[in-house]
């Protein structure tokens, strides 16, 4: 051990003149102030993968030494050799002294050697001659000046946590530790170094005990509870955890944050660049306890969901704020969660929560996300065990050209440690606000520096709902108290990839490393004016990105361009004056080959783009973003009069929809929106199930754009039921541009009853519009198409004639490839009688164009009988005994799960337990025929509805967020009020509140329009039957009133519904008849308004 060379039990005369361990209360550099007191004493150091990049040295010489000695055992005693690998290496050796790793390596391999003494020859086969030989082959590592690597950002922090009075020790159970830390440099900048031979003479126990950094911090003059440990190996972690240090530091330089978490670590971070101050600890320190209060099983997103577990403590969000998602203080953990919150999207482009400056912190994770509707990169599937038939390709939609940086330093050089931002001064003041209304997200905050020198922070973003392609960004930065240079940088940056899937496939893509290409470059206008242009590796689709910045400040400023590697810049260096604002205005715009095949023409479209966006300026675009914002509201508004909090989280669901939506035909809206990507932003039966009703009562002409995007992937449709040997056309379960993309069939492919979905859509919105036109040029072509491929798949029982369906899975995926679900029949039959109706409807009042459809299709006579006749005899599983229709043949057959009595950790199962162990229990992760009595309500009676309800309730876990929502409408029509305002409850703010802890990978699109059905289908009773709306409202005991606004047949009409009464006033349109309480009402533009009561 040593101490600058002292020997132990010296003091330091930095340690004199603190007193000890006294130290002051605020500590100066000259004559600024240390914002944030700084309340520990010492800070503790491992040496290997800390200080010294030894850890691949100590690997490769155990390999190396290991692999020799498996290879003589080979030859001598005929054991099979295998080699010592990596995952040997971190199980049985890492963060254990020497002889204890190699005793529990050679344990695991059930090999029994002698002990021997420490004095014997390498050559030797003992535990301390195989120890020595290794030891060898380390120093050689070691004396080879190339092979030492010493990390320069630890070294930065030591030298910053001097300079403030903090002692600092290393500690390393390694014996060549002294040799490497002096080779390097470091060891003079020490207060302690302790090793293992000082271990061994105190007799103390190595880690994971904490005896070794207790004795440590305690030559020191420190006790656990004001010294801070710093490790990279589980079993150091695990050592400070145990001895109740202030703050455990885990260096996770291989990404291992989960496992280092597990094993005792507050905070993990990959490297100490960015955080070479003594305050990051302090700051640590001090929130320590909300970062570790749970271990979670994601890698990477731990901390963030612990905190998000805290919710109802942590008051993220005012539920006060009706129009507005306001967040007035930060929390690192919830950084990526808030990032989806924050997203800006216009159906088209998308731009998650960003921080200008960037993500630095280390308690939390950061998806930098942008996207662009569709597109996409397709890559081949890599199977263990491939099948016929099984998709060749996925399809993910990727994250593009990062263009939201903006980052300002103090001073002449864009240099990290003088960046003004969240993690690298004191922040106060902080307020980001997502206004609804106005379609912003504006974000503000007070910066200090250890200077004294503050700063005022301003932000403003806005993607465009009117040019789908442009996207604006306002920063503004004040010096408040000095007069300096202040260098800005904005970029736009090609160095961008994809969130890869780790054990849960809800999160990303299978895709790894950059696959978007940069291919060409351009910068004018010394810089301000940029674009990047890239192509994808496997989909061939090209995109640009370009920017424009104006700059508006009254101080004198240069502006310099560059090219660094992907990314093109802009240096303004601005000589700031105190008080003097600086503002940067960034027009943003991306294009892509998929609306402009000729990608010769993208860099010219950015440019008219960027042009026509900045001569029109920011306060234009502001006027009309909240313009398009107060007609969406108009007419689509929902009111609830008594609790804030569920009003902020249905406007805000709402809002997130609009943004989420596409317009043109081509794209859909993905199960995460655009906010993340999760599902690889794929389309799947959500749309048609969940998200269209809410755009087909509110704006319809969306849903004709949804529907014409299935008819224009129908000929992929008709490939895939081809290929599959079945007849007409089956729909994807998900995709993004109509080929088939789940790779696990089961859960995918098998889900047929997509066909029924689509159509089930199509259906309601003709009796919503009566677009004729739309129905005999697009829609009774898929309309004929699904019901070909339904009597296809399907056969006539011998025993009674009923048409069954076999080998398919329904919307519980809990259950898979079962005979005759009993949803899928619903619908199929559904479906194959609506094509007999329109056949019928086409041939005798729109001959010409059924002539058409029957030509182009080969349509035959007896294929429309042949329908109906499947219709009629469509078999539904029924329990005479139970009174129910039963999930499929077998489900009533087999074991309940015990719900609960399985642990809540447990949760979701799918994430828990194998396919198979699901598969073979009553279970259901979602409403399943339950959904089938909402959609196709007319055709069940209220008690066959009862005895469902009650009996799948008890069975049904909801680890789907589809599932709440269907509860929710049912149990309302049931009368069970309790139980729909429960459900109701939890689909409003289930992405605010984050109840599935996994909104940070985006937010639920479905669950989200569940809250507008379950508020107008649950508490209004509203439903649609063969082209007729009837209401059945009722209030809840909490509520004073809620309203709403639907258009139906050209015709807009609002609900306000108080206590004791209902009243509906036509707001648009010719008039419009429907029942209330199987009462008749006519509104009319003589008589807007009828009242009723509750």
């Amino acid at each position: 051990m040593a101490t600058h060379g002292r020997r132990a039990g010296e003091q330091s005369p930095r340690s004199a003149e603190n007193g000890g361990d006294e130290r002051p209360k605020m500590l100066r550099r000259g004559t600024s102030v240390i914002l944030r007191p700084i309340k520990y004493g010492a800070v503790l150091f491992a040496v290997d993968g800390v200080l010294a990049a030894t850890g691949k040295l100590h690997e490769v010489s155990w390999k190396s030494t290991l692999d020799e000695y498996l290879k003589t055992r080979q030859d001598v005693h005929h054991e099979p050799f295998f080699e010592f690998e990596h995952s040997d290496y971190q199980r049985y050796i890492e963060g254990l002294e020497r002889f204890d790793g190699l005793r529990t390596f050679l344990a695991s391999r059930k090999i029994n050697i002698p002990e021997g003494t420490p004095e014997d020859q390498a050559s030797q086969e003992t535990i301390c001659g195989l120890a020595n030989r290794k030891h060898r082959k380390f120093q050689e590592l070691v004396d080879s000046a190339a092979n030492l690597r010493i990390y320069q950002s630890t070294v930065a922090l030591i030298k910053d946590l001097r300079e403030k009075g903090i002692k600092v020790g290393a500690v390393s159970m390694s014996s060549s530790s002294e040799r490497v830390l002096q080779t390097g440099g470091v060891l003079d900048l020490l207060d302690l170094f302790f090793d293992k031979k000082t271990a061994d003479a105190e007799g103390l126990k190595g880690f994971p005990e904490p005896d070794i950094w207790t004795k440590a911090a305690q030559k020191m003059g420190f006790t656990p509870e004001n010294t801070i440990v710093v490790d990279e190996s589980s079993a150091g972690c695990q050592g400070g955890r145990k001895g109740e240090f202030a703050l455990v530091v885990g260096l996770a330089r291989t990404s291992n944050h989960r496992a280092l978490r597990q094993a005792g670590a507050h905070v993990t971070i990959t490297d100490f660049k960015g955080y070479g101050r003594a305050e990051n600890l302090q700051k640590w320190m001090e929130t320590k306890d909300v970062a570790s209060v749970q271990k979670e099983e994601q890698e990477g997103a731990e901390s963030m969901q612990t905190a998000s577990s805290m919710y109802g403590k942590m008051d993220l969000f005012s539920s006060t704020q009706e129009w507005c998602i306001v967040e007035d203080s930060y929390v690192e953990q919830v950084h990526q969660l808030n990032e989806t919150i924050f997203c800006l999207a216009n159906g088209f482009l998308a731009m998650r929560g960003n921080f200008e400056e960037g993500f630095k912190g280390a308690m939390g994770n950061s998806v930098p996300g942008i996207y662009m509707n569709g597109f996409f990169e397709s890559s081949p599937i890599k199977y263990a065990e491939a099948a016929y038939g099984y998709p060749e390709k996925h399809q993910t939609m990727l994250n593009l050209t990062s263009s939201r940086k903006i980052c300002a330093y103090i001073g002449d050089t864009a240099h990290e440690d003088a960046q003004i931002g969240m993690w690298t001064g004191e922040v106060s003041d902080y307020r980001r606000v997502l206004d609804l209304g106005a379609g912003t997200v504006t974000r503000s905050f007070t910066w200090e520096d250890h200077e004294e020198r503050v700063a005022k922070v301003e932000t403003q973003h806005l993607v465009s709902f009117i040019d789908k392609n442009l996207a604006v960004m306002k920063y503004t930065i004040t010096p408040e108290n000095f007069d300096e240079t202040i260098t800005l940088v904005s970029n736009i940056d090609g160095n961008v990839t994809n969130v890869i899937t780790k054990n849960d496939p809800r999160v990303g893509s299978a895709l790894s490393g950059q696959v978007l290409h940069v291919i060409h470059k351009t910068q004018e206008q010394n810089g301000l004016f940029a674009t990047i242009t890239q192509r994808t590796t496997y989909s061939n689709l090209v995109m640009v990105c370009g920017m424009k910045n104006v700059i508006e400040t009254k101080c004198d400023y240069t502006v310099e361009g560059r090219q660094v590697d992907q990314c093109c810049e802009a240096l303004i260096k601005v000589q700031a004056k105190k008080g003097e604002p600086i503002t940067i205005i960034k027009y943003i715009t991306y294009h892509n080959s998929r609306d402009i095949p000729d990608s010769s023409h993208l860099i010219k479209a950015a440019g008219l783009t960027l042009n026509r966006g900045c001569d029109d300026g920011l306060k234009y675009w502001l006027s009309k973003q909240s313009a398009f914002l107060k007609q969406f509201w108009e007419q689509s508004n929902v009111s609830i009069l008594g609790d804030p909090g569920l009003q902020q989280g249905v406007r805000f669901n709402m809002f997130h929809l609009l943004q989420s939506v596409g317009r043109d035909g081509k794209t859909n809206i993905g199960a995460k929106g655009l906010t993340g990507e999760g599902y690889e932003g794929h389309y799947f039966w959500d749309t048609e199930i969940y998200m269209i009703p809410f755009f087909l009562y509110t704006m319809p002409d969306i849903v004709r754009k949804l529907l014409e995007f299935r008819f224009n992937t129908l000929d992929g449709a008709r490939a895939r039921a081809k290929e599959l040997a079945h007849k007409g056309a089956l729909y994807p379960w998900r995709t993004i541009m109509g080929d088939e993309a789940s790779a696990f069939f089961p859960a995918g492919t098998a889900q047929y009853h997509i066909n029924a979905d689509i159509i089930h859509s199509l259906r309601k919105y003709m009796e919503a519009t009566d677009d004729m036109e739309f129905l005999t040029t697009m829609g009774a072509e898929m309309l004929f198409e699904t019901a070909r491929f339904w009597v296809d798949i399907g056969n006539y029982r011998e025993s009674d004639n009923k048409f069954v369906i076999n080998c398919v899975t329904g919307p519980d995926e809990y259950t898979a490839c079962v005979n005759n679900n009993c949803f899928t029949n619903f619908m199929a039959q559904a479906n194959l009688q609506y094509a007999v109706d329109v056949s019928i409807q086409l041939k005798s009042s729109y001959a010409d164009d059924y002539k058409r459809l029957v030509d182009k299709l080969g349509l035959q006579e007896g294929e429309v009988k042949e329908w109906g006749r499947a219709a009629e005899c469509m078999f539904f599983p029924y329990d005479d005994t139970l009174g129910i229709y039963c999930q499929d043949d077998s489900f009533i057959h087999k074991e309940k799960w015990d719900i609960k009595g399985t642990p809540k950790n447990k949760f979701p199962l799918l994430l828990n337990f194998h396919p198979l162990s699901i598969y073979r229990k009553q279970v259901c992760k979602q409403a399943d025929l339950l959904l089938a009595e909402y959609l196709l309500g007319d055709k069940f009676s209220q008690d066959q509805k009862k005895r469902d309800y009650e009996y799948y309730e008890k069975i049904t876990t909801h680890d789907s967020s589809l599932s709440a929502c269907v509860f929710a409408i049912l149990a309302a029509e049931l009368g069970m009020t309790e139980n729909a305002y429960h459900h109701f409850t939890e689909t409003a703010r289930m992405d605010l509140d984050n109840h599935h802890r996994n909104t940070q990978h985006g937010i639920h699109t479905a669950a989200m329009a569940g809250t507008w059905i379950s508020l107008t289908g649950g508490f209004a009773g509203m439903r649609a039957y063969n082209g007729k709306l009837q209401f059945n409202p009722w209030l809840p005991a909490q509520w004073q009133g809620y309203s709403f606004n639907i258009t139906f047949k050209n015709s807009g009409i609002k609900i306000d519904v108080a206590k004791g009464n209902v009243t509906y006033t036509l707001k648009s349109g010719s008039g419009l008849s429907f029942t209330h309480k199987d009462n008749n009402v006519v509104l009319s533009p003589e008589s807007p308004t009828v009242t009723r009561s509750l």
